[in-house]
C-alpha cells in the first residue's frame, strides 16, 4: 500500500463500508432472544465472524479486551454494567457469568481494520425489553447524539465541536459518562478516523505494521494515531476529507447509560452521518427508538 492511499475526498463510503461490515457481524450474532448467553460467549462469537473475513489486517484494535469487542451485559434495576467510562480496564471485559435477561441491556461494540488501515468502528446500545421509561431514555439519546453530529460544521476545531455538543449534551440534562485512557483520562466526544484526511498521512512505518498483521502492534499504531474531540484539541480543524466519530455516552440520573456510536464527515459537500447499526436495531424491535 502506498502512503496517501487514504487520502480521498470519498474516505467516509470506505468508513461506511467498515462498518457495515462491523454491523453484519454483529447482527449475524445477536439475534434475540439472547437470554443465558454469557458476555463472554457472544464477544467470542463475533469475534469468530470477523476472523474469518479476509479483507481485514485485524479483528480488532481496541485491546485489551481480547480482539477488541465488547459484549457489556447490564440488568436492571441500575444496569450498571453499560455505565463503565472504558473498557479496558480488566474488570470490564467480557465475563462467562454475566447472562443476558429478558429485560438486559447490553452495550456491544467491535473495531475491526482493514487490509487498508480503515477501522470500522461500531459501539451501540441494545434493549428489547419493556419498560417504557427506558425506551424513552433511548430515543432521546439517539435523537440527541444525532442532533449533535448534524450541528457540526467544517471549519470548526475539535475543541469547538466537543464545546458545542458538551453545551447541547447539559441543556438536555445529560452528563456525558466517556474517558478514554490514551486521551489523558479527559471527557471527550469522540475521536478521528486516523489515515484518512489529507493532514493525516499513513507513514511507511504504519503500512508496514499493518502488512505485518501483527494485532497488538496495529492496536498501538491505530489507538496512537487517533486525534480526540475533546477540550484540548484545538489544532485539529473539521475539513471536508476528515471522518471522525460522534460517541457519547449519555446519563441521567436514574437512567442507565446509553451510547449510538456514529460516525460524521463529507461527501461532494454535503454531511455524512453513518448509523450502520440501524438494521441491528430495528431487529431488535427498536423500532420506536428510531422514528422520529
Amino acid at each position: 500500500m502506498k502512503a496517501g492511499v487514504c487520502q480521498t475526498a470519498g474516505m467516509i463510503e470506505r468508513v461506511r463500508q467498515m462498518r457495515a461490515l462491523t454491523a453484519a457481524a454483529l447482527g449475524e450474532v445477536l439475534v434475540p432472544p439472547l437470554e443465558g448467553r454469557s458476555e463472554q460467549d457472544l464477544a467470542q462469537a463475533i469475534a469468530t465472524r470477523l476472523r474469518a473475513r479476509p479483507e481485514l489486517a485485524s479483528v480488532g484494535w481496541y485491546a485489551p479486551p481480547s480482539d477488541g469487542v465488547i459484549v457489556a451485559v447490564g440488568n436492571p434495576p441500575d444496569y450498571t454494567r453499560v455505565g463503565l467510562g472504558t473498557y479496558r480496564l480488566q474488570q470490564a471485559w467480557p465475563r462467562p457469568d454475566l447472562l443476558v435477561q429478558q429485560e438486559s441491556m447490553l452495550g456491544v461494540y467491535a473495531s475491526p481494520v482493514g487490509l487498508d488501515g480503515v477501522i470500522g468502528d461500531l459501539y451501540t446500545t441494545l434493549y428489547c425489553g419493556s419498560n417504557p421509561v427506558i425506551r424513552q431514555h433511548l430515543r432521546a439519546v439517539w435523537h440527541l447524539t444525532h442532533r449533535i453530529a448534524e450541528q457540526i460544521e467544517v471549519g470548526m476545531t475539535f475543541a469547538q465541536v466537543h464545546a458545542q455538543a458538551l453545551a447541547l449534551i447539559e441543556q438536555h440534562g445529560y452528563a456525558n459518562a466517556i474517558y478514554s485512557v490514551h486521551d489523558g483520562l479527559q471527557t471527550n466526544l469522540g475521536h478521528s478516523i486516523p489515515w484518512v484526511a489529507a493532514d493525516d498521512p499513513i507513514s511507511q512505518e504504519q503500512q508496514h505494521v499493518l502488512a505485518c498483521a501483527d494485532a497488538g502492534a496495529i492496536a498501538d499504531a491505530v489507538s496512537n494515531a487517533r486525534r480526540f474531540v475533546s477540550a484540548v484539541e484545538t489544532s485539529t480543524v473539521v475539513t471536508p476529507d476528515r471522518v471522525f466519530t460522534v460517541e457519547p455516552r449519555l446519563s441521567a440520573p436514574g437512567l442507565p447509560t446509553v451510547c449510538f456510536h456514529l460516525v460524521v464527515g463529507w461527501s461532494q459537500g454535503r454531511q455524512v452521518i453513518d448509523t450502520a447499526m440501524e438494521p441491528l436495531l430495528r431487529a431488535w424491535g427498536m423500532d420506536d427508538i428510531l422514528d422520529s
